[in-house]
């Protein structure tokens, strides 16, 4: 009776031990669903932060030359002024 008693008990851990595994596989699948989908959207931004990055240097580049040519043509300005 004991025996059948202990077999009982360890195949219920057995059975338990089969669902815990199951359940954890599944989740381990879903959080590895989920971090696949969140790396793609980081790429996805990331390339847009590249984007916004390219065309805010090539703003700023154009606006340093406007003010190096600002500066240039103040500066034209000022020697036309003193030789009169």
């Amino acid at each position: 009776m004991k025996k059948n008693i202990a077999i009982a008990v360890l195949a219920l851990l057995c059975i338990a031990s089969f669902f815990y595994g199951l359940i954890q596989n599944l989740e381990a699948k879903k959080q590895a669903k989920i971090a696949f989908e969140l790396a793609k959207k980081v790429r996805e931004h990331q390339a847009q932060a590249e984007e916004n990055f390219r065309r805010a240097d090539e703003l700023f580049q154009r606006t340093r030359k406007m003010a190096d040519e600002a500066i240039a043509r103040e500066a034209e300005a000022k020697k036309l002024k003193t030789k009169k």
